[in-house]
């Protein structure tokens, strides 16, 4: 499967391997062993999924969890620190950033790592924080400019990149992101997966899924559940995920009993284990996007290979993705009569989404692939060492 007699050593850095790009990060590593690179994810002490999945170094120690911000920011700083020696010391052949959680201090890490002569490359999963500030733009323009190459997940973000921080477009690359296969688990019976779950195996169940935080747009979906409600008591939304950064809860489960729909609603707001995770996705007929905006998207790969159709927002990657009326539907964001309409609709035909689903986990294997991503990675790293 190798494409190429090269074989970089390759950090991968991300210091919030704690969390749901543990999978992305996975995915990507065992792609670029394939083809006889030799990846290292340089990751975080609160990993989530199996020990010896990949070779992996936890660098970034104690901050994660319910300390203070104060302490945590405090431990990322010693963590940074405690990066840079290792790099200094081993020299491996690219540092591949793929995010990061204190930039100012990532931005000043990257700096020191050019310094020392060692190519870096950059994945914007999305070109700016979810929570920017005036700030984080100046910051983003100047990280952009530090690292040697850029990696987006397509082609808007890419024109986006250029346009918005004047970027030399021979740096910024297209890697798309793949599949979920590793985790998602297709063939657990819906009926097993309700009974884990203690839900009923009758009833139509939508499942919302991952980090919560505005962007999202589950204020959105909560108001459309009110209206299906209304027209099918019996159906069930799941709403599941870790708040992003503090997100107060307590606002949403007023929304909830504000539009009375307590009865219909499941919450659980905390980082789900990978196990679980298949579980809630095996259990949901159909999963909702609701997003504002989007860049690519994690939560519609793992419900692909989970073989669940999606109903999902005309925005970001979703209009190239979701084929409407074969592997899910596309409704405009922002919208929640068009939301519900769909939602209803649907979920009163539940054998057809159960063959939506299929259709969508054959696209999966059709169109994400870690292993075409991979080979443009090992492309960009043969072509930094050419410079170097």
């Amino acid at each position: 499967m190798r494409s190429s007699e090269y074989s970089p050593t390759v950090w991968i850095v991300d210091p919030i391997s704690y969390s749901g790009m543990a999978y992305s990060d996975v995915g990507q590593i065992v792609a670029l062993q394939k083809l006889g690179a030799r990846p290292l994810l340089v990751g975080s002490d609160s990993w989530m999924l199996e020990p010896e999945i990949v070779p992996r170094i936890a660098v970034f120690r104690g901050t994660y969890g319910t300390t203070s911000r104060l302490r945590r920011g405090a431990r990322y700083i010693a963590s940074l620190a405690r990066l840079l020696i290792r790099i200094r010391r081993s020299r491996p052949d690219v540092v591949h950033w793929q995010f990061t959680e204190l930039p100012v201090a990532d931005v000043l890490t990257m700096l020191a790592i050019r310094v020392l002569g060692i190519p870096q490359v950059y994945t914007a999963h999305e070109l700016l924080p979810w929570t920017a500030s005036r700030h984080h733009r100046w910051l983003f323009s100047r990280l952009y400019r530090i690292v040697d190459a850029i990696v987006v997940h397509n082609e808007v973000q890419r024109t986006e990149m250029i346009r918005r921080f004047s970027v030399d477009p021979g740096k910024v690359h297209v890697a798309p992101l793949g599949d979920y296969a590793l985790f998602a688990t297709p063939r657990v019976p819906q009926s097993e997966a309700r009974a884990l779950l203690g839900l009923s195996d009758d009833r139509p169940i939508a499942l919302f899924f991952g980090t919560i935080r505005p962007s999202k747009g589950l204020e959105v979906l909560l108001e459309a559940w009110a209206l299906v409600a209304r027209k099918m008591p019996e159906a069930i939304l799941l709403v599941i995920g870790k708040p992003y950064k503090g997100l107060d809860t307590r606002k949403t489960i007023a929304v909830i009993q504000q539009l009375g729909i307590e009865n219909g609603v499941r919450t659980r707001f905390e980082q789900v284990d990978p196990v679980d995770t298949n579980t809630y996705y095996r259990a949901a007929d159909v999963v909702v996007l609701p997003y504002h905006e989007i860049g690519t998207s994690g939560v519609l790969r793992y419900a692909y290979n989970s073989a669940r159709p999606v109903i999902a927002t005309s925005v970001g990657e979703h209009g190239a993705r979701v084929i409407a009326g074969h592997t899910g539907h596309l409704v405009p964001p922002g919208n929640p009569t068009a939301l519900a309409d769909a939602l209803t609709a649907s979920l009163r035909d539940r054998p057809t989404l159960a063959s939506m689903g299929e259709a969508a986990r054959a696209y999966a294997a059709d169109n994400f692939r870690w292993l075409d991503s991979a080979k443009e990675l090992l492309r960009i790293y043969e072509d930094l060492r050419r410079r170097v």
